[in-house]
C-alpha cells in the first residue's frame, strides 16, 4: 500500500509540476500574444495617422482640382460668351449690310439718282457706285430671262390608262416625248420615266 501511496503521491506531484509548466507556458504565451497584439494595434494606429494625413492631403488636392475646374469653366463660359457676342454682332453687320444693298438697288432700279440714295441711306458713293455696276452687269442677262420661250402651236397631249399606269405623249412641232405613270396610292401620281 505504501508503494501505491507513493506512486499516486508521485503521480500527483508530476501533474502539479506539469500543470505548473502549463500555466507558465500560457502566462508566457498570452504575454507574447499580448505585446504582439499590442504591436499590430500600434502598427495599425500608425497606418491609420499615416492614412488619415494623406487621406487629409488627397482631399486638399481635389478641393484644389475642383477650384482649378470651376475657374477653368467660367473661362470657358467666359469665351463661349465672347465668341457668340463676335459672331452675333458680325451677323448683325452682315444682315444690316445685305439690307442696305437691298434697298439702294432698288431704289437704283426705281429710277433714284445716286445723291439721293447717298443723302436717304447715308452710305458712301463708292458703296453706290458698286452696286450700280452689278445692275448694269445683270440688266442683260433679266432682260433676256424675262422673254418667255412659248411652245410652237399645234401642241398635242395624248394618253394610254394600262390599269394603275400608262404613258403620256407630247408633241409640240418637232419637239416629242413620252412618260411612263403610275399611281403611288391616293390621289398621288409618280412619273416614272422620261
Amino acid at each position: 500500500m505504501q508503494a501505491s501511496d507513493e506512486e499516486a503521491r508521485i503521480a500527483a506531484e508530476v501533474q502539479r509540476q506539469v500543470t505548473l509548466l502549463i500555466t507558465e507556458q500560457q502566462k508566457q504565451m498570452a504575454k507574447i500574444l499580448e505585446n504582439a497584439n499590442r504591436d499590430a494595434l500600434k502598427g495599425l494606429d500608425k497606418a491609420n495617422a499615416a492614412l488619415k494625413k494623406e487621406r487629409k492631403k488627397l482631399e486638399k488636392e481635389i478641393d484644389a482640382t475642383r477650384a482649378e475646374r470651376k475657374k477653368l469653366e467660367k473661362e470657358a463660359e467666359s469665351m463661349v460668351q465672347q465668341f457668340f457676342y463676335k459672331g452675333q454682332k458680325q451677323f448683325h453687320e452682315a444682315a444690316q449690310t445685305e439690307l442696305l444693298r437691298n434697298l439702294v438697288r432698288k431704289h437704283l432700279e426705281n429710277g433714284k439718282t445716286h445723291e439721293e440714295v447717298q443723302q436717304w441711306f447715308d452710305v458712301p458713293m463708292r458703296f453706290i457706285k458698286q452696286i450700280q455696276d452689278i445692275i448694269d452687269r445683270v440688266a442683260p442677262l433679266r432682260e433676256a430671262s424675262r422673254k418667255r420661250n412659248y411652245p410652237s402651236e399645234g401642241q398635242k397631249l395624248r394618253y394610254s390608262d394600262e390599269g394603275r399606269g400608262g404613258t403620256i405623249w407630247y408633241e409640240a412641232g418637232e419637239k416629242r416625248f413620252d412618260m411612263w405613270w403610275e399611281f403611288a396610292g391616293g390621289d398621288a401620281l409618280v412619273i416614272l420615266d422620261i
